[in-house]
């Protein structure tokens, strides 16, 4: 009865070609120190610091400089600068993960996965040094990192023009939704008139206030324009205002246009494969049942075999104990489950002895060594042997037999016991 490496790197570059980039091996930066490391979680030591004069990159698909991945990489930049007093909005343009720090007060946290994409905060201060601290990570695909502020009015001094607010920031995402308009009002005192000069690519002010139409205390909306179609990259159109008898006030107007993102990777398949029952009787039956997801073909293996639908469920009758896997294949790749019927085996003690041919023989048993013996059978006339099918795992069993024939019954045959393992 059975059951890498650190380095700094030092580069010349010819000025026409700085493009916004100074390279050097000292860490002292006078504007923005950073810190390139080879993962995204800014660990260990940086495979590169240098200089940059300002956060503009759109790596693309390419690695930020020579022996960083173009993707799974991470930067910290930091720099500590004066600042007027002013209220400020801080912009980050960023894909993927960026946060911001002021004075090591947190004040941007887009610390995940995402297309290019505009955080902003604003903050009003004093007059005095700041630190700025700006972290950013790649995971795949295309790298933007850009950060900007706007740099308050200076207060109107006796007889100047007044402008609110100093400056315009514009940002699109080739293919997205295109900017909104943004406005600028104008004070003259005296409550003189005003005029508008721009001859900007990417933008349209409307009133205009050609000619000194506009009245002191109203505003001008400048509306993008002719963005869908320009390149990726930083453009920049000042937009002049003008009154008589004053100097021109210099609005600074400036677009950021973004690359788009890669799109996501497609989602893995999963798949879910049970038996009803787990474990059968012999020449009994279980039902499988299965469904997937982000799947377009599945196939079954072990002891079944073929193509199968994306869900549905099948018979089957194993003879021994069987596994059956199923295995579900899509565009984000393989995934597979597996499930084993058992075959339950039915517990049996076999008894066999010696004695009269021409006898019948009955056979008693009791539980254990301690139990009563009770007849369970008789055997046909010459049947020296029994098996017991009415006995349960665990258990053991003790048996006596004794002949019979018509001059009556014998005595007992010596005991012998015995029990079935599970």
């Amino acid at each position: 009865m059975k059951r890498a490496v650190v380095l700094v790197a030092c580069l010349t570059v010819l000025p026409h070609l700085l493009l916004g980039l100074v390279e050097s091996a000292a860490p002292e930066c006078p504007a923005f120190k950073g810190e390139y490391f080879s993962n995204r979680t800014l660990s260990g030591s940086p495979v590169l610091v240098r200089c940059d004069s300002e956060i503009n990159f759109d790596w693309g698909s390419s690695a930020p400089a020579s022996g960083l991945p173009a993707d799974n990489f991470s930067v910290r930049w930091t720099r500590t600068l004066t600042l007027p007093a002013g209220t400020y909005t801080f912009t980050t343009v960023s894909d993927d993960g960026v946060r911001l720090w002021l004075d090591g007060v947190r004040i941007i946290n887009n610390w995940s996965t995402h297309s290019t994409t505009t955080n902003t905060a604003t903050r009003t201060l004093t007059a005095g040094v700041r630190t700025i601290r700006m972290e950013f990570f790649e995971r795949s695909g295309l790298a933007v990192a850009r950060l900007s502020w706007s740099v308050p009015a200076s207060p109107p001094s006796s007889g100047g023009i007044s402008v609110t607010p100093a400056n315009i920031n514009f940002s699109y995402t080739i293919g997205g939704a295109l900017p909104g308009p943004q406005s600028v009002t104008v004070t003259v005192p005296g409550g003189g008139v005003w005029s508008t000069f721009d001859e900007s690519p990417f933008y349209n002010a409307t009133p205009a206030c050609a000619f000194g139409t506009c009245s002191s205390g109203t505003a001008t909306t400048l509306t993008p324009s002719t963005v869908i179609g320009l390149a990726a990259g930083t453009y920049s159109s000042p937009l002049i205002i003008r009154a008589a008898g004053f100097a021109d006030v210099v609005v600074p107007v400036s677009l950021v246009v973004s690359a788009p993102s890669s799109p996501p990777p497609p989602p893995a398949p999963t798949v879910t494969l049970s038996a009803a029952p787990p474990t059968v009787a012999p020449e009994g039956s279980s039902v499988l049942q299965w469904s997937s997801t982000n799947a377009t073909s599945c196939t079954a293996s072990g002891g079944w075999s073929g193509a199968r639908a994306l869900s549905g469920q099948a018979t089957v009758t194993p003879l021994t104990t069987t596994s059956y896997s199923l295995t579900c294949s899509g565009e984000g790749g393989m995934a597979g489950q597996g499930v084993t019927v058992a075959v339950a085996t039915t517990p049996e003690l076999t008894l066999n002895w010696s004695g009269d041919p021409d006898a019948t023989f009955k056979i008693e048993r009791k539980p254990g060594t301690a139990g009563t013996y009770a007849q369970i059978a008789t055997t046909g006339m010459g049947i020296m042997s029994f098996v017991d099918t009415s006995v349960s795992l665990g258990n053991s069993y003790c048996y006596r037999v004794r002949a019979s024939n018509s001059f009556g019954d014998s005595d007992y045959s010596n005991e012998a016991c015995g029990s079935v393992s599970p």
